[in-house]
């Protein structure tokens, strides 16, 4: 994959980002992520949930989480979601996504610490 690194950022393209792999996520099935930037403090990318595929309810002490909705629908605890939508998780805060019908495509930055 080529990344452009200019001063401060780095660049992907959406053919960049098509090449980066999806990858089974928790060793849940029908879910998917492909990670796009990583530092020690900051993970971001896409994750794709399957049609009524969930990520069970759960805990990040030390960490926040930001989620757009790209496209389909999500129920982010029990709330329906369309795309457009977003999300923030503070730490310390359980959550959950349940995928509708059609699944879901989620943007996320999860960012250790508060």
């Amino acid at each position: 994959m080529s990344v452009e690194l200019l001063p401060g950022f780095a660049a992907l393209t959406g053919q960049d980002i098509e090449r980066v792999p999806w990858r089974p996520f928790g060793g849940m099935p029908h879910v998917h992520v492909r990670y796009l930037f990583t530092t020690p403090d900051t993970v971001a990318g896409l994750m794709r949930l399957d049609a009524g595929a969930h990520e069970a309810r759960h805990l990040h002490v030390g960490g926040q989480h930001h989620v757009w909705v790209v496209d389909g629908t999500v129920r982010f605890d029990g709330r329906h979601l369309d795309p457009g939508s977003y999300v923030h998780v503070p730490a310390g805060m359980t959550h959950t996504m349940k995928a509708d019908a059609d699944g879901c495509t989620l943007f996320f930055v999860f960012s250790r610490g508060s």
